[in-house]
């Protein structure tokens, strides 16, 4: 699951300033490393688990545009995905909402319970 994640490194502000600390020098490693690629590189293995990635993000997020396009990757890969956008920002208010949606999902998809698909 992912909260108000930075899926797609290519669309953070920090991607100049704070990046290289994490993934080193190479520019072409943002790619590589952003979680759009990722999915697209597990596309078969993510479908074969038949189990739902679960993605939330406030509108009002300066990362809720990694949401959106994380989610037209699954859509267009046809993998399992739950997306919900909500009010809220990048805060920690925000963050103790989403996780409670995170964990109800989650015991849901650990129980084998309906999920609406």
């Amino acid at each position: 699951g992912s909260m108000s994640g930075v899926l797609d490194l290519n669309l953070t502000s920090l991607r100049d300033t704070e990046l290289a600390k994490v993934i080193g020098e190479k520019k072409e490693r943002i790619a590589q490393e952003s979680a759009v690629t990722r999915v697209a590189e597990k596309a078969e293995q993510l479908k074969a688990m038949n189990k739902p990635i679960i993605t939330t993000c406030g509108y009002n997020d300066v990362y809720v545009c990694c949401t959106d396009v994380f989610s037209a990757k699954c859509r267009e890969l046809d993998i399992p995905h739950i997306k919900i956008l909500s009010p809220g920002k990048h805060s920690w208010p925000y963050w103790g909402f989403a996780l409670e949606q995170h964990l109800w999902h989650f015991q849901k998809i650990m129980n084998g319970d309906n999920l609406g698909y």
